[in-house]
């Protein structure tokens, strides 16, 4: 039976990663950050390999553009630092990637490496200054990446500076439009629909887009067969098992209904990875990077029943700092307890 919405939607009950029964997490979910239509509510596997958690009803594929039509990448991100708190940031991560991944054009004089020790104070950790270069070490002389997901281009342009021949794909065209002005070779549609060659990159990421997809399978495939043999593969994506989802349940901000329409944990991860061929995983844990954030925004979805992606003070930032190195503490014993996932992954040789 189909649900008529103004987005329309159709029940599912069975975990679309492995087929297993589903139970009911959550119910009455509204989208609470950019009020698109519909009411929405959230299924977990029971699979014993899976724990899979998705959106039940299901928006329709044709329909789900209607979900992003204020969306964050068609203006500029909220600020979350003040200036001079951002410009420290920016040299101490400038420093550590010249330092652990090679990087030397366009990462601020030598010296800076000598600030990597300073990685272990960052409130986000190693993790959060890695990500700057999405954990790519620095790429020799033509070496391509093609980021699935670029929304208006700020990584990608950050990445083509740093010495990558760096080009995105993205569903929606004002996103799309945005990157392209930036001067990003950018290509509108899917991944599957765009046909790159075979082994045509060096690197494929998938910056916070695989819960937004409704064929997580066909993508993986498709990046991995893109993919040079001993090529990079690069997700993030929130962690369904982390202590944020445990603290504020239905009021998780990563919920994001009905963007978000699968959400995984290490073991759904590591299952979904396990049914593409050719992908061998070398790293899969959480981060801590998002947290403060997280923190405030999902206290606004408990506390009014929506958060407004506004300008985030010091204040709130300060706020969130016991959160997130309660999660930086608890990574120590146990690495799901940060609310983003990470999975680095490589291409077999043939």
């Amino acid at each position: 039976m189909t649900v008529e919405t103004e987005i329309r939607s159709t029940p599912l009950e069975f975990c679309p990663l492995c087929g297993s029964p589903g139970v009911t997490i959550h119910t009455n979910q509204r989208d609470r950050i950019y009020q698109a239509p519909g009411v929405w509510g959230h299924r977990q596997c029971s699979g014993p390999r899976c724990g899979l958690i998705w959106l039940d009803p299901m928006p329709w594929p044709e329909d789900i553009g209607k979900a992003y039509e204020t969306y964050y990448t068609h203006s500029e991100a909220p600020t979350i630092t003040t200036s001079t708190a951002k410009r420290f940031q920016q040299v101490m991560a400038e420093g550590y990637v010249q330092s652990r991944f090679g990087y030397t054009h366009d990462v601020g004089p030598p010296w800076y490496r000598w600030l990597r020790p300073l990685a272990f104070v960052h409130p986000g950790g190693e993790a959060e200054l890695a990500a700057w270069v999405l954990y790519l070490p620095a790429p020799r002389p033509g070496a391509r990446l093609v980021e699935v997901g670029c929304g208006s281009g700020d990584m990608l342009l950050r990445m083509e500076r740093l010495g990558w021949e760096a080009e995105g794909v993205e569903v929606d065209e004002r996103a799309a439009e945005a990157a392209r002005a930036k001067g990003l070779t950018v290509h509108l549609g899917e991944l599957q629909s765009h046909r790159f060659p075979d082994t045509y990159a060096d690197a494929v990421v998938l910056q916070h887009v695989l819960e937004h997809l409704h064929d997580p399978l066909g993508v993986l495939a498709e990046a991995s067969r893109i993919l040079r043999p001993g090529g990079s593969l690069i997700i993030l994506t929130p962690n369904a098992n982390s202590l944020g989802r445990r603290f504020f349940g239905s009021s998780w901000y990563p919920l994001d209904p009905p963007r978000h329409l699968m959400l995984y944990s290490v073991t759904s991860m590591r299952r979904a990875l396990e049914a593409v061929p050719g992908l061998e995983i070398l790293r899969l844990r959480s981060t801590v990077r998002y947290a403060r954030s997280i923190w405030g925004f999902s206290r606004q979805i408990q506390r009014f029943g929506r958060a407004e992606r506004l300008e985030t003070s010091v204040v709130s930032q300060i706020i969130g700092l016991p959160y997130q190195q309660a999660q930086r503490l608890l990574q120590l014993v146990r690495n799901q307890a940060g609310d983003e996932l990470l999975l680095i992954a490589r291409k077999a040789a043939a």
